[in-house]
């Protein structure tokens, strides 16, 4: 479940800003070899601050706060588009901490517009986000797709998430229904 706060006046590292608060919850079924297969509680949120000079996220999962602040100009998401259209949105420079001084890499927005392959009236939206470290090394990918039919319905088709630390790669997959 994706729920998200109203936005709210607040202030930001001295600025005033809007804050929104988006939250996920799920259930993730876990197999293990030895235990079997259980159930496990998943949360993560993210704090969007708005200021007339930037934006910024505060992500607050797994449990370490990261700050993203937009490289440069961003790309509106367009309002209509095509199988085979793609485009970077924008890149955001992270950070550890909230007065930007401790960098931990990039973050790279992009989407794709491909053909359904369940249906050939629909298109598959998919959202990307590429997370970098400081030595530009890819250490996790995100994609959003959503489901569009020709009269405009949206539906969320699936979330991937793939994410490296430490050599070990961990793949998540959630689908809609």
């Amino acid at each position: 479940m994706i729920s998200e706060s109203a936005a709210t006046a607040t202030t930001f590292n001295n600025q005033n800003a809007y804050s929104v608060t988006a939250t996920i919850t799920a259930s993730l079924i876990m197999a293990s070899l030895t235990e079997g297969e259980k159930t496990v509680p998943y949360e993560a949120s993210d704090v969007l601050y708005e200021t007339t000079s930037y934006q910024l996220i505060e992500r607050e999962a797994p449990s370490v706060p990261e700050y993203a602040v937009p490289a440069g100009a961003l790309a509106d998401v367009p309002t209509t588009v095509s199988i085979g259209n793609a485009a970077i949105l924008g890149t955001w420079n992270t950070y550890s901490d909230s007065v930007l001084t401790l960098p931990t890499g990039t973050v790279v927005e992009s989407y794709v517009v491909q053909a359904d392959p369940t249906n050939g009236d629909n298109c598959i939206v998919d959202f990307i986000e590429q997370t970098y470290n400081t030595s530009n090394v890819l250490t996790a990918t995100t994609q959003v797709n959503f489901r569009v039919t020709a009269s405009g319905g949206i539906t969320l088709a699936s979330e991937e998430v793939s994410s490296t630390a430490g050599g070990n790669t961990v793949n998540l997959t959630f689908t809609g229904r």
